[in-house]
């Protein structure tokens, strides 16, 4: 598939390259472009120039062999010896690879050398275009057949993607703890529905109502600076960090800032960034999320400033942060975990240049923010250790679950010894349409980054994890619920930044860290945000219509194309209740870990991303162990021979037929028992297994050539 504009090219289920206006035309003019993308289907999207940079094989190729030779003699160690390069090792298979590649080792090297000359600035020969077009149609089923293998095999790793270490289990019980003691404290036991509102958008027009960003009017003070960790040697263990410290926010309703600035700014909606990031992600046609959000409608009375006698009701609808979920499955608890354990990693002291102390005394936060980009030097290897004193950190599950006996008494409040004066918080004024909304947004601190002009600034970092179950065969793809939750989050909080931290949940290690922006996050991905972004204005419209001063749940169930909005009921009326057709407290009594069953989360992989020893050994992803050409060669005619001795075997058979044809007659009248008919059935399957042979795995493959 090949994605114009820009000169870029898209080779299907490969790595992606852009090439220039003059390369793009002599492919055109070489390669049946409408047959490949016919009867290919990988690969639906083309990275950007920035993008391509960051993520490419292109750092690892070096044009110049004395710069390497140089980097290489940096490698000494204390005593002056040079330290060997070792390979790294080309990871065993979970499952045994059922064939070996239809590309040789020569076929995929070459075809990586392609890249290499590109680079380097040399001119492609068109001779060499029409073997560059039969390997993409060979690399192209291959890469689709790998992943049918990855995915029919998925199920026997059933125990991989339910495993949860015991330590990551009794976090997620005691989170569960505090969270459900909050549904309790905070909020009324009955409801009754009150309205449904349907999910289904209509078509997407360049008219439609924008979010669009008014005002930053109060950013959060005392963030932490972060620090990348050093991932190139070994992954980074989550284990060995400290106990996970899961800072508990206000609901948006108790938030005294949030409701002040409401109140002065007269908006219409006030919602949390997590409340924005549950409603986009709710994708058709399964619409597969559970989830609940609590809203609280207030009406007050305000001043018309024309004629100050005269007075006008305000509303505003505030969306809160969604309830805990019912169930977890163990993906989504690991996520929950080890998403603090990598923030708290972030906020690691490294060997790195700090940031003057004073710097932080008497200094709003964004002058602070403008003199510690002054106070940095301008180095793209910079990282910034934290300066903890200057750390504002909340109730935690650990400080507070202690306080809740085992028989789920909850009379504390998450709100409870917050100083709300300062605010953790970031609060924007946004224009959806013709409505105004106030936007909460948190992070996990301050990360600098260096831009292409030399000069650094400090950016908002939001930790995302995702969890890698197929490390072997290489990284997974982003899912679209995944990039909706990571675009809409940066896109709230202007310039911020998404890190992507990829786990590995059985080892509990940190294998890649990448540090994305919205743009980022939309060319990685095949989310568009236009659609579900117009179904969210069309929810917030008809909630704005619908709701009056109560206290509601805006619901939904997996599978339903609408959601459900229940209004609290007057729990001092008995008749009420029993009519009530919701009991949110014996909902939320019990958390359950269900494991997954008969399918499992399975993702394919991103043929877009290297590993380590796919580079050292001129390999590209997702395609079975390769050959030399002379063994493909042999190893394709002794299978062309076999199955022109197929053919004549039934030929011979055919022959016979009219013999057997009588004898058939007469053996009709037979009868046979089931027990001779399995055994027939058997030494079916026998024969062909044994012409099947072993499985090839990696072991046998001999990668010097």
């Amino acid at each position: 598939m090949v994605a114009g504009g820009s000169g870029t090219i898209t080779i299907i289920g490969c790595t992606i390259w852009p090439v220039s206006m003059a390369f793009s035309e002599s492919i055109d003019s070489g390669i049946d472009w409408n047959r490949l993308d016919a009867e290919t289907k990988l690969s639906n999207w083309t990275l950007t120039e920035d993008v391509f940079k960051n993520y490419s094989l292109q750092k690892y190729f070096d044009t110049n062999d004395d710069s390497r030779k140089k980097s290489s003699n940096l490698k000494q160690d204390k005593g002056g010896s040079k330290l060997s390069s070792i390979p790294p090792k080309i990871p065993e298979p979970q499952f045994p690879y059922p064939k070996i590649s239809d590309l040789s080792i020569e076929d995929q090297k070459y075809f990586l050398d392609i890249y290499k000359e590109y680079i380097s600035g040399k001119e492609i020969v068109s001779e060499n275009l029409n073997q560059l077009q039969s390997l993409m149609w060979k690399l192209s089923t291959e890469q689709e057949e790998f992943l049918r293998f990855l995915q029919q095999h998925s199920l026997s790793a059933k125990d991989d993607y339910n495993f949860i270490y015991l330590e990551v289990k009794k976090e997620i019980q005691d989170l569960f703890q505090t969270l459900r003691c909050e549904v309790k404290k905070n909020l009324a036991p009955f409801y009754t529905l009150f309205q449904t509102i349907g999910l289904s958008s209509a078509a997407v027009f360049p008219n439609d109502p924008i979010l669009s960003h008014r005002q930053t009017i109060k950013l959060a003070v005392g963030q932490c600076l972060l620090s990348l960790p050093d991932l190139k040697t070994k992954p980074k263990s989550l284990l060995a960090s400290n106990e996970v410290e899961i800072s508990l926010s206000c609901q948006i309703d108790q938030d005294l800032i949030a409701c002040d600035l409401a109140r002065d700014n007269s908006v219409h909606f006030v919602l949390t960034a997590e409340a924005l990031q549950t409603l986009i992600d709710n994708h058709p046609p399964d619409y597969e999320k559970d989830w609940e959000l609590p809203i609280t409608v207030t009406v007050t009375d305000r001043l018309i400033e024309s004629n100050k006698s005269a007075t006008k009701c305000s509303k505003t609808i505030m969306i809160g942060d969604p309830l805990p979920p019912k169930s977890l499955q163990p993906r989504e608890v690991n996520g929950i975990i080890y998403r603090s354990k990598v923030c708290s990693i972030l906020k690691e002291s490294q060997d790195s240049q700090s940031v003057p102390p004073d710097i932080f005394k008497s200094k709003t936060t964004v002058e602070k923010r403008n003199e510690l980009d002054e106070a940095m030097l301008v180095d793209n290897d910079l990282v910034i250790s934290e300066d903890r004193d200057c750390a504002i950190i909340p109730n935690s599950v650990h400080d507070k679950k202690e306080r809740y006996s085992d028989s789920g008494a909850c009379d504390i409040n998450v709100c409870d010894n917050v100083d709300q004066k300062v605010s953790q918080f970031s609060y924007s004024l946004w224009t959806f349409g013709h409505l105004s909304l106030l936007i909460r947004t948190s992070d996990c601190g301050l990360l600098y980054q260096a831009n292409k002009t030399g000069k650094g600034s400090l950016h908002p970092v939001n930790v995302f994890v995702k969890p890698e179950y197929q490390s072997a065969y290489g990284y997974e793809q982003i899912t679209t619920s995944e990039a909706s939750r990571w675009w809409v989050n940066t896109y709230i909080n202007p310039d911020s930044l998404c890190a992507c931290a990829r786990i590995n949940p059985i080892t509990a290690e940190l294998l890649k860290l990448d540090i994305l922006n919205q743009l980022d996050i939309l060319a990685l991905s095949s989310f568009d945000p236009a659609k579900p972004m117009k179904t969210i204005h069309g929810i917030l419209t008809r909630l704005e219509k619908l709701l009056r001063s109560e206290r509601y749940i805006l619901s939904h169930s997996s599978k339903d194309m609408h959601i459900c909005v229940y209004e609290v009921m007057d729990c001092e009326n008995g008749e009420k209740t029993k009519k009530a057709s919701y009991d949110l407290h014996l909902a939320h009594s019990n958390g359950l870990l269900v494991e997954y069953d008969r399918c499992v989360p399975w993702v394919p992989i991103d043929p877009n991303i290297f590993l380590d020893w796919h580079i050292a050994y001129h390999r590209i992803p997702l395609t079975f162990p390769p050959v030399p050409k002379n063994e493909l060669k042999k190893l394709q005619d002794g299978n062309a021979n076999m199955g022109k001795r197929t053919k004549k075997g039934k030929k011979g058979k055919n022959k016979k037929a009219v013999v057997a044809k009588g004898n058939k007659a007469r053996m009709e009248d037979k009868p046979t028992s089931d027990k001779q008919t399995n055994n027939e059935k058997d030494m079916g399957i026998a024969q062909r297994l044994r012409s099947r042979g072993r499985p090839i795995t990696y072991d046998d493959i001999d990668f010097d050539f």
